[in-house]
């Protein structure tokens, strides 16, 4: 992902009051989490290891296969999907975010870019349980640009699974979708984009102020590019939660500072409360 304009000023945003968290507890566990990061540091094949995990959470997964045309030729990638089943499964959420490492030299291990958004899905595979729709969980590849993020370099899996719900139709049985992104640093605060849905941004706030962690819900003055975006432009209405300030300036983002030293397991915890509370007491937009 990155910063792709400073185009417009946004609204300014209510303050939240504090209170103290519900008692209603959704189940997250940050402790599978930060595990989940600590392993797909080590290896390569990141793709196989969702995959295993998400049978393991007893749920039908369906590895979508494709090839991506990008600057420098054709690439193989493969998106992951796994279904929660829902109260209503005529409708769905997708909850999304990207596997995929940026490829630098020297190498980052992408704990923050990549690792700790599929590591909290991978916990939510385990904790959500009978939400009021079906839940896609898809695991993205290709986010990362190849060259420059451009309308055909970058977000590959994303658009690619975008595409086929619009030629399919089923975009019109989409409820919303919900990306999360570089949730792992430890001094989180959402950086939402600014054309976030403003009724998403408020069912987000809800959340938030429930758990008690108001304060990290920000927004900037400009738009992000992330795997958020091909969802928005067929129409299904879109968040990407994410926290585009990571280290000192946002100087540890596309370097070998992204690393799990510099991310934190009460950020996943942060993200996979807010994330619970999000989806388990939604209702119509």
């Amino acid at each position: 992902m990155k910063l792709f304009a400073v185009i417009i000023a946004f609204i300014v945003f209510s303050i939240f009051s504090g209170c103290s968290p519900a008692d209603n507890d959704y189940g997250f566990d940050s402790f599978s989490a930060w595990k989940h990061l600590k392993k797909m540091e080590t290896i390569a094949d990141k793709c196989s290891y969702i995959d295993s995990q998400l049978k393991k959470s007893g749920l039908n997964v369906y590895k979508d296969s494709f090839v991506a045309s990008t600057p420098l030729g054709d690439r193989d990638m493969t998106n992951i999907i796994a279904v929660i089943p829902g109260k209503n499964r005529d409708r769905f959420i997708i909850l999304g975010t990207h596997y995929d490492i940026k490829e630098l030299n020297p190498p980052m291990s992408g704990a923050n870019d990549g690792l700790s958004g599929t590591s909290v899905l991978l916990a939510l595979a385990d904790s959500l349980k009978d939400p009021p729709y079906d839940v896609r969980l898809l695991f993205f590849d290709g986010e990362e640009c190849i060259v420059e993020y451009n309308d055909s370099d970058g977000l590959f899996g994303s658009r690619n699974y975008a595409d086929k719900l619009y030629r399919s139709g089923e975009n019109r049985e989409c409820v919303c979708m919900i990306n999360i992104d570089m949730v792992g640093d430890k001094d989180l605060k959402y950086t939402l984009s600014a054309d976030t849905d403003l009724k998403l941004y408020r069912k987000l706030q809800k959340a938030a102020e429930k758990e008690n962690l108001q304060k990290t819900v920000t927004f900037l003055n400009g738009i992000i590019l992330d795997d958020h975006v091909p969802f928005k432009n067929i129409g299904i209405p879109s968040i990407n939660i994410i926290d585009f300030n990571y280290g000192p300036g946002n100087s540890f983002w596309h370097t070998p500072h992204d690393n799990s030293e510099n991310v934190s397991r009460e950020s996943l915890d942060k993200t996979g409360r807010i994330i619970s509370r999000m989806i388990m007491e939604f209702d119509e937009l």
